[in-house]
């Protein structure tokens, strides 16, 4: 049988995002159009191989839960901020080491095995950047609350030079890294180490700002009230989360919705979010503007999208 090999389109990508094709930015077709999106379909045999692969991980130890692992993440992002240095400043060493992987991906309900080893880079770099066009254009100061390597602020600060950008995380490397972009690229960004299980409440978040993560919260696990305190007393004028959202998974009819909520908790990511919003808004606190789920990932879908605000 011979091999049959997808590419992703700039349709593809607005079925991903949930839009009409009119809808989506040049700026972001541009992007789509530059890069690689080829991958070989998985057949029958293989395809039922990786998911009995998947179903056999979920009955072993391993991976174990997350938990307070400030001293991984410290360790992590050290390494980052020492060959960011070593290399002379160069911003492709900021790339989170789960971007620089070749493994099989899950499209809708097509499993294939990428060509390119930087398809999941290129594909993060399109999801983003549609994102960032879409919600983040009116806001003139972002903060980015568990940013890591700083990745995803230096493609704001190149698509929107003219805004006030901050990163915020837990460890201290970060705050080194983004002080370093800052003084080395002149980004108008500023860094702040802060616990987003116990936020400093007396951080200030300026008016009319926006407020965003991008896989922060998934770390909290079930323990995200805190910071949701913390951003309702800012009063932000907008809040994009893109985060795994148990509550979109259908377990008991769908045999990839059960892996995936099956992984999401095995890891104990984020759960119960999306049902607080919700709560949240029946009691007029908030208004959820927008509620979708990626459907792209391999164990679970970490891309799935809510937009809201405080009322």
């Amino acid at each position: 049988m011979s091999e049959i090999i997808k590419d992703l389109k700039s349709e593809d990508f607005a079925n991903l995002f949930n839009v009409d094709i009119g809808d989506l930015n040049p700026n972001c077709k541009s992007l789509i159009d530059q890069l690689d999106f080829k991958y070989k379909l998985l057949d029958q045999n293989d395809r039922d191989r990786l998911i009995l692969s998947i179903l056999e991980l979920l009955e072993s130890p391993e991976p174990p839960p997350i938990g307070n692992q400030r001293s991984d993440w410290e360790s992590r992002w050290s390494v980052i901020l020492q060959n960011f240095i070593q290399s002379g400043y160069n911003i492709s060493q900021l790339i989170p080491d789960f971007l620089r992987r070749k493994r099989p991906i899950r499209i809708g309900l097509n499993y294939g095995l990428p060509i390119n080893y930087d398809f999941e880079l290129n594909l993060h770099r399109v999801i983003h950047r549609w994102i960032f066009l879409r919600y983040l254009s009116d806001a003139e100061v972002i903060y980015e609350f568990g940013c890591g390597t700083a990745f995803n602020l230096v493609e704001l600060a190149q698509l929107y030079p003219e805004k006030e950008l901050h990163g915020l995380d837990w460890v201290n490397p970060t705050k080194m890294i983004i002080d370093l972009l800052a003084e080395k690229y002149g980004y108008n960004i500023t860094g702040h180490v802060f616990d987003m299980a116990s936020p400093d409440m007396n951080l200030t978040v300026k008016s009319g700002s926006t407020i965003s993560t991008f896989g922060g919260l998934e770390q909290l696990g079930n323990n995200f009230e805190p910071f949701l305190k913390f951003v309702l007393s800012k009063s932000p004028s907008l809040c994009v989360n893109l985060e795994p959202l148990d509550e979109l998974y259908d377990p008991a009819n769908s045999l990839i919705d059960y892996m995936a909520h099956r992984f999401n908790h095995k890891r104990n990511y984020l759960t119960g979010y999306l049902a607080r919003l919700r709560q949240l808004e029946k009691e007029g606190r908030v208004r959820i503007i927008k509620v979708h789920k990626m459907s792209y990932g391999l164990y679970l879908e970490s891309y799935s999208l809510v937009v809201w605000k405080p009322i």
